[in-house]
Order: C-alpha cells, then sequence, then structure tokens
C-alpha cells in the first residue's frame, strides 16, 4: 500500500506531465513534511489485492465530515456562483 499524489479523476499523477504516463508520485513515508498544490489529490493504491478482496471493497468511502457539510435544501445557481467566487478589489477571481 502507497500513498500518492493523483489528478482529480484518480487516473494519473498531478505533479508529472501527462506524456509521462505517471500513475501517481509515491509520496514519502518517513514523516517528512509533504507540500501540497491546489491540483494534489491523495489517494491510496493498494497492490496484490485478490478478486474476492476486490469485490469486498467499496469504491470510495464518504467520511462522517463530508456528510454534515452537505446541504439539505436545494442550491440555487446564485449559491454556487457565490460559494465559488472570491471578490478581490471589485475583480472576480
Amino acid at each position: 500500500m502507497t500513498s500518492c499524489n493523483m489528478c482529480v479523476q484518480g487516473l494519473r499523477c498531478s505533479r508529472c506531465l501527462y506524456t509521462q504516463h505517471c500513475t501517481g508520485c509515491v509520496l514519502p513515508r518517513d514523516g517528512s513534511e509533504v507540500s501540497l498544490q491546489p491540483a494534489d489529490h491523495l489517494a491510496v493504491q493498494f497492490f496484490d489485492l485478490s478478486a474476492a478482496q476486490l469485490q469486498l471493497s467499496p469504491r470510495y468511502i464518504d467520511h462522517s465530515s463530508v456528510k454534515l457539510r452537505r446541504p439539505t435544501e436545494p442550491l440555487s445557481l446564485y449559491d454556487c456562483f457565490h460559494a465559488f467566487t472570491e471578490r478581490l478589489d471589485s475583480h472576480y477571481y
């Protein structure tokens, strides 16, 4: 089992060029500090799993904190724009 940097789709490394076909740069396991960049997503890679283990494991699991942050009411388009834009010096980014 290793942890690595991945793109949002979980198909390739978030740091290496696409043409390098990197499937994720492995993060150090020695306790050293890891610097994350905005495009980084962390993934755990498992190797040598049996077919039975693959069938029993879910594709992903939401942490309990994710469920607490999800809104129970539908969001309007205005709410979405407001949540994902930041106003700085009269310009939107």
